[in-house]
């Protein structure tokens, strides 16, 4: 999460990037922002797959509890 803030807060604001300059410091920029967004989005999956790992063990746990409690 840390590296989400931090690449945003670096981003330059994206009016700079529609206004079209045509100056390889943009084409550079513009590069660098793809495989950012490449990053993050691989990031955001994997985050998404331990949450969901994550749900199926907790309702596994809740499910052993139910179980386990019925014969008290």
């Amino acid at each position: 999460m840390e590296r989400l803030r931090t690449l945003s807060e670096g981003a330059p604001d994206r009016s700079d990037l529609d206004a079209g300059s045509s100056d390889g410091a943009d084409a550079a920029e513009v590069a660098r922002l793809t495989e950012s967004h490449a990053d993050l989005s691989s990031e955001l999956d994997a985050l998404k797959r331990r949450r969901a790992e994550e749900a199926d063990r907790l309702d596994s746990l809740i499910g052993t509890l139910k179980d386990t409690t019925r014969g008290l």
